[in-house]
């Protein structure tokens, strides 16, 4: 059985990792499955039950991706007026304009009521805006809403969050938003297969309106729920490593489980439960119960499906008294994840929580009990770093060189202080006010916590350049180096520091006459950097959309992180508009830079000076050179944009911002044959008004790029713009389509792509084509 897990497991991470998905995929499993059969019954042979496992697994994970790819919007539906029925599932989370939430459909047909999905596998499951509605959303409400819908996209860089991967495992079949229309309509109040839901709203309808002070963290700890946690607040838990703690996951569960067997055995002890059972059973028992009563008021989300399972299936096994080696019971767990949720292998948190409880395991599992605050506590969570610490670096989880320190103390502080009085304090506010007080000590105490981690993060130089591991390998090696001679692993942990210490990026080095330009995929706006052999530059940061979240923090930051940029000679904000110096600040607060330029000077506020970008201003780095074309003349914004040339031998770049053809005409009056450029950023994102016939003539590119959002509402780039310039032998590249795009110009040589990220990292769920599944295309 050991072994048919194993292989069943590794036949789910297979699919998980492959490009693309469709009905072959499936027939040749089943195939490959039918074989192996046949063979087995004639030949039998151990491995031969193994391969039939691996194959099912295989085909099991083959199936849940084509299903998932099924139910998604066709593509003729995309940006079209639907008319759907349905309720809403799970919380919604009020915005400053309005509502985000999951609703469940029942029906999809057009404005007109005519059906306009005929397949088996229609769309179940969206996530919808509903801009400027200050009517209040209920968990349940059946709702009757004309909206428009697109597929699931996300930001495709490196280092970017998986978002369309983290949809397609919510069941996420599209995203949109409700249109303005007398059409939506509240049908009625309230499904009751959503009571549960209900139930949590209501609790966070009366969190809100007893305590005083902002309840974000309490809400995120009870309920799941991150959505009232305030800006600041982030900053400091994702700074000091700490997020993982007001977001419900296998620490929580495993947290609360504890706390019940704990309880349990005291009461046991003090005869104040009857020994019906062992006292054994009955700490088992009651963990498992807290620990589930928990994980449904938190929502009951992946992470904590993953942790459920795992603990319900530890508990059934001691209770059952199964003989079975430790990591037997962990394959099972991992077995019964996977076939509850196949794509679980690609969320950091799977890996996290597996690998923690595997290296405990293998820890402790032949040891006798000991005693003592080293053994019991500090033995377990350095064990646990160190083998987390390398997913840690891949996932970009370490922020400052003392995270694995603060956790060290805030992990039990959580443990057995906050989870044990904050349970408590919900029971007695449940016939007390004196509950309410006790809520509003802790919330005032997490307040507090958190604006002591902001202190701390304050320390470390993080805040103005990106994280160095040399100081946490340093740490990690004198913590070693610190421990008792005898202590198991103390050998491993020296090895660990001495190995982060020398962790350094992959990234090609460039050489003098070089320079590597990245156009980010940063949705509908606009952000790049150039980089030469000592010197970086950005243009534009592109938009934010909330206080929470820009492509800042989602798309520069993560890829900053992974190549350990940590700092910009100069930043250039085209112009002031939200799309293109939208995270501004946020960058501004992240990374150290040495000077900032911009077509808009005067909007831009920061709090060093910002210089005009003037035509004709120039400069040069490692026999690189940049010019200003144009820039803080024009009679608006868009016509202020700064237009950069950069030059490298006999190749050119060429940025754009927003100008019009009123500035194109003015520049090809101005520059005449030196507004040749071998690549062009198409201006406002490939707008109708721009990149005209004869801008385009006379700056005659081989290559012109678009940096556009995934079916935006504006159009663009416009279909006859591209067609024009694809009928004039120009080859076009759109970030919606490639992703992030990346060049390498040599003035020896012609410009090279070396990387369309979506084309060249690909994943099942991300391609655009449904999948075909019993006559479904």
């Amino acid at each position: 059985m050991h072994r048919s897990l194993i292989a069943f497991s590794f036949g789910c991470v297979l699919v998980a990792a492959l490009p693309s998905l469709n009905q072959w995929y499936l027939f040749t499993g089943l195939f490959s499955l039918i074989v192996v059969v046949v063979i087995s019954l004639r030949i039998r042979r151990g491995w031969l039950v193994s391969l039939v496992s691996f194959v099912l697994g295989y085909c099991w994970g083959v199936t849940y991706g084509l299903i998932g790819l099924a139910e998604r919007l066709p593509n003729s539906l995309e940006r079209q007026s639907l008319l759907i029925t349905g309720h809403i599932v799970g919380m919604p989370q009020q915005r400053a304009h309005g509502y985000r939430f999951d609703f469940k459909v029942v029906n999809i047909a057009s404005p007109s009521r005519q059906p306009v999905v005929d397949a088996y596998f229609p769309p179940n499951k969206l996530r919808l805006y509903w801009y400027q509605q200050y009517q209040t959303l209920m968990p349940g409400q059946r709702w009757q809403l004309l909206v428009k819908l697109k597929r699931p996209h996300g930001f495709a860089s490196p280092g970017a969050f998986d978002y369309e991967g983290y949809l397609f495992r919510l069941g996420i079949d599209a995203t949109g938003y409700v249109s303005r229309s007398k059409q939506n309509k509240l049908l009625a109040c309230c499904e009751w297969l959503t009571w549960f839901d209900q139930w949590r709203w209501q609790l966070k309808q009366h969190f809100t309106q007893q305590l005083e002070e902002e309840p974000g963290l309490i809400l995120a700890l009870l309920l799941g729920d991150q959505s009232a946690i305030l800006p600041n607040q982030w900053s400091a838990l994702n700074k000091t490593g700490t997020t993982h703690l007001v977001v419900v996951s296998g620490l929580h569960i495993g947290l609360c489980a504890l706390l019940g067997g704990l309880v349990a055995s005291v009461l046991v002890k003090v005869r104040l439960l009857p020994l019906v059972i062992t006292a054994r059973q009955w700490a088992i028992g009651t963990g498992w119960l807290l620990a589930t009563g928990y994980a449904l008021l938190s929502g009951f989300q992946l992470p904590v499906q993953r942790a459920w399972i795992m603990l319900t299936i530890g508990a059934i096994a001691f209770v059952g008294r199964w003989q079975f080696q430790p990591l037997s019971y962990w394959w099972v767990a991992l077995f019964f994840v996977l076939l509850w949720q196949p794509l679980a292998v690609i969320s950091a948190g799977f890996w996290y929580s597996f690998v923690a409880v595997a290296a405990l395991l293998l820890a402790f599992s032949h040891r006798r009990l000991v005693s003592g605050i080293v053994p019991v506590w500090i033995k377990p969570q350095w064990i646990v770093w160190i083998v987390l610490l390398p997913l840690f670096i891949h996932w970009q989880q370490v922020s400052v060189w003392f995270s694995p320190l603060i956790n060290l103390l805030v992990i039990p502080l959580l443990g057995f202080v906050v989870m044990p009085a904050l349970l408590c304090a919900i029971v007695v506010a449940s016939f007390s006010e004196w509950g309410w007080v006790g809520l509003k000590v802790i919330n005032l105490g997490l307040a507090e916590g958190v604006n002591m981690l902001a202190q701390l993060a304050q320390l470390s130089t993080t805040d103005q350049t990106v994280l160095s591991l040399v100081p946490l390998g340093v740490v990690l090696f004198a913590l070693a180096w610190l421990l008792p001679a005898g202590l198991p692993g103390r050998a491993g942990l020296l090895l660990t520091g001495v190995l982060v210490s020398c962790f350094k990026p992959m990234t090609a080095i460039l050489q003098t006459g070089q320079f590597r330009f990245t156009l980010f995929d940063v949705g509908q706006g606009l952000a790049a950097l150039i980089e030469t052999k000592n010197h970086r530059l950005i243009y534009d940061t592109g938009p934010q959309w909330n206080p929470r979240f820009s492509t800042v923090g989602a798309v520069i930051l993560p890829f900053f992180k992974q190549k350990q940029i940590n700092q910009l000679d100069k930043l250039v904000i085209s112009h002031a508009d939200q799309d293109h110096s939208g995270g501004l600040t946020e960058l501004n607060k992240a990374a150290l830079i040495k000077a900032v330029e911009s077509g808009t000077a005067s909007e831009i506020t920061m709090s060093k000076s910002v210089q005009s970008c003037q035509a004709g201003q120039s400069w040069q780095w490692d026999e690189v050179t940049f010019r200003y074309l144009a820039g803080s003349e024009g009679n608006n914004r868009n016509e202020q944009s700064c237009v950069l040339q950069i030059i490298a031998g006999n190749s050119q770049l060429l940025l754009t911002g927003d100008i019009s053809t009123r500035l194109e005409n003015q520049l090809i009056n101005n520059w005449r044959q030196q507004l040749q450029s071998t690549v062009l950023v198409a201006a406002h994102h490939g707008s109708y008004y721009a990149t005209s016939v004869s801008f385009v003539n006379q700056v005659k590119p081989v290559v012109v790029l678009f940096s556009a959002g995934y079916q935006n509402s504006y159009g663009h780039p416009n279909k006859k713009l591209v067609k024009r310039l694809q009928q004039s032998g120009i080859v076009t590249y759109n970030t919606a389509d490639e992703g992030s795009i990346q060049w390498l110009f040599d003035k020896a040589t012609k410009p090279a792509l070396i990387m369309r990220y979506r084309l060249d990292y690909p994943r099942y769920w991300s391609q655009k084509v449904s999948a075909r599944l019993f006559g479904r295309l």
